[in-house]
């Protein structure tokens, strides 16, 4: 049963001491109990708090309310418990650490043993490393910081050690922005520094403690429910989500199933062991190269409701209803609680486990990669019972990317997607989606061995680096001609025609105005290169204007002449910003822009673009510097072998 204390004449407990303060933080030993999430506060939550602390002492502000901090007094551990509030109190830790106070309060974990160990013996260090920051418009610079500790420790890159460093410099951000805005507002301090730390007398909470009250049986104690008070306060500024409270209530449920007795320190394993579960779960589906693979169309900041997801469980009125419908039945209820508690445990650490698998399963890793990233759904994409072997579950998910892509090979073996011969897929039919899906599978076959029918050791498709970007589909051949070379491009192009090109040759003649009649091949190529070797005209303001090309006509022959630059031999996957840097540049300039950016470590390249722009492929006119009609066609010939490969695996 619980007693709320101070409910009427709340007790306040202040950060530092000074001569008026009756009760302050440095009295007190706090834990986080294992139910709690970890640290997430954001940029807005510090800045909104260090604000409001600086403004006391304006406006006749005097003091500023923390609210409440809920707690519960564990005699045996000689600690509180914190229900309520752990977000706000943690903060105020790192302000008091961040000010090197003298007044610090002892906070533990009860789990997430590495959170107090970088607590303990790191926070300094990363606070001096934060300090020394100068550029602190500088976001990386937080990013290097901690995966700096992270290569030095690895058992460190867990999410909220992240989000402690985070909020560590995020409060040096707010202190050096401020330092000029707010110099004439120091009074009589040397710095803002100084003024927060005296302003924290002024600064408390509202003590919310809980207390334990003995049964009249014996000397047994009841377990107070910390966890349940915690699900149904919330009174802090961060809100609990659905997975947050279901996750704690199955700690709850399942810890007291499986113990009964009042065993304080078995109860207390029994949900560490659970709490470390959660925390690796979320740490690893946390991870970007997981996430972005596995959940790339995924906004949830909770990455755990992936795995509620899969077993049908998306909000915990939902999840509350599975024990609701058992409480009318006679005497059953502890019993289906308990069934069910288990049960849900159980199937989110098969779902778990089976994608931790997939992942370090190169195979695997990339099928389900493909699958997810082209729109299937993870739940189409699971083996219908646990022993399905992985040879059927991997032919299971191609035909399902055949199936999503609307690939099928039609009677003249030709390859299609839908009804569309796959040489006539072409950028302006409305077709941009599945060109880019057809691109992601065709750059994730570049690390595929047909023969062994397994992907390569060394090839790891970045799903994170794709999915971080936005993506776009460039023109290998630009789409309009804008510069004096994209003619020298065309010219070149007019030395190959053959005699059976003599048609395309008086289409140009038309194009540029040149009287042909009967010319052979030869006197028509000797016309149009000399009708193209004149100037470019892009302004045609007071000029001759027979003296001048239309820059208008060079688009047109490109267009309809050279080949069809809309069509999928003419496209590749490149991200956006990238696309956009290049412009309109001819095949030259775009291939030596891309290998300087990747050569200065700044861009992820999906690899069959990279083999287009350095033209790796059969059939390919490898000394020539631009994009020919050779090929324009040896490039379609080879997304088409690719594409007949992948047929040829199901049906083996």
């Amino acid at each position: 049963m619980i007693d709320e204390k101070n409910m009427n004449g709340k007790k306040k407990i202040y950060i530092l001491q000074n001569e008026k303060n009756e009760d302050y933080l440095k009295n007190y030993s706090f834990y986080i109990p294992n139910y709690q999430r970890g640290y997430k506060w954001s940029k807005e939550n510090i800045e909104d708090l260090l604000n409001d602390i600086n403004s006391i002492g304006q406006d006749n502000k005097k003091d500023h309310c923390l609210h409440n901090l809920t707690i519960i007094n564990n005699e045996d551990k000689g600690q509180y418990e914190v229900v309520d509030g752990q977000q706000r109190l943690t903060t105020i830790y790192l302000l008091l650490n961040y000010l090197n106070s003298e007044e610090i309060y002892n906070l533990d974990y009860q789990i997430r043993e590495k959170t107090k160990e970088f607590i303990e013996k790191k926070i300094t260090c990363v606070i001096n490393l934060i300090k020394n920051v100068k550029d602190i418009e500088n976001n990386e610079k937080i990013k290097e910081i901690f995966s700096n500790l992270v290569k030095d420790n690895n058992n460190y890159n867990k999410q909220d050690i992240y989000f402690i460093c985070n909020a560590l410099y995020c409060m040096h951000k707010w202190f050096k922005s401020n330092e000029n805005n707010n110099h004439q507002n120091f009074e009589n301090f040397e710095n803002l520094e100084e003024k927060i730390k005296n302003n924290l007398q002024n600064v408390y909470f509202y003590k919310h403690e809980l207390e334990l009250k003995k049964k009249n049986i014996k000397d047994e104690k009841t377990n107070i429910k910390g966890e349940t008070v915690f699900a149904n306060l919330n009174s802090g500024k961060v809100a609990l989500t659905d997975i947050e409270l279901i996750k704690a209530d199955l700690i709850i449920n399942i810890s007291e199933n499986k113990f009964k007795e009042n065993n304080d320190v078995l109860l207390n394993e029994i949900r560490s062991n659970i709490g470390r579960l959660w925390d690796e779960m979320e740490s690893f589906l946390a991870q970007d190269e997981v996430w972005y693979w596995i959940a790339a169309n995924n906004k949830s900041a909770n990455k755990l409701s992936l795995l509620f997801n899969l077993i049908g469980i998306e909000t915990f009125k939902y999840y509350n209803d599975l024990f609701e419908n058992k409480e009318n039945k006679e005497n059953k209820e502890n019993k289906e609680n308990k069934k069910i508690s288990n049960d849900i445990l159980n199937k989110i650490k098969d779902y778990y486990y089976t994608i931790k698998d997939w992942y370090y399963d190169n195979d695997m890793y990339h099928l389900v990669g493909i699958a997810v990233n082209i729109g299937k759904s993870i739940k189409d994409l699971l083996p219908e019972k646990t022993d399905d072997d992985k040879y059927k579950l991997k032919n299971k998910i191609i035909k399902s990317i055949i199936k999503k892509l609307s690939l099928k090979i039609d009677d003249n073996n030709y390859i299609e997607i839908g009804e569309t011969q796959y040489k006539d897929l072409s950028y302006q039919d409305n077709k941009n989606d599945i060109i880019k899906n057809i691109m992601l599978l065709l750059n994730c076959l570049e690390g595929y061995n047909f023969n062994k029918k397994i992907f390569n050791k060394g090839f790891r498709y970045r799903f994170d680096l794709h999915n971080k970007e936005e993506w776009s589909i460039e023109h290998i051949f630009p789409q309009n001609a804008t510069k004096e070379n994209y003619k020298s491009y065309i010219l070149d192009l007019i030395f190959l025609f053959k005699e059976e090109n003599k048609e395309e040759l008086k289409k140009i003649c038309g194009i540029l105005g040149i009287v042909n009649n009967n010319k052979n091949i030869d006197e028509l190529k000797k016309l149009i290169i000399e009708k193209l070797r004149e100037p470019i005209n892009e302004k045609k303001e007071n000029d001759v204007e027979k003296e001048y090309i239309d820059i208008n006509k060079i688009n047109e022959i490109s267009n309809k002449i050279v080949f069809d630059i809309q069509k999928i031999g003419n496209l590749a996957l490149l991200q956006k910003d990238v696309n956009s840097s290049l412009q309109n540049g001819i095949f030259e300039e775009k291939r030596s822009k891309l290998l300087e950016k990747l050569s200065n470590g700044n861009i992820f390249i999906p690899p069959l673009t990279l083999k287009i722009f350095s033209k790796n492929f059969d059939g390919a006119e490898r000394t020539k510097a631009y994009w020919t009609p050779t090929d324009f066609d040896a490039y379609i010939n080879y997304q088409e072998a690719q594409l007949e490969k992948i047929f040829k695996i199901i049906k083996d």
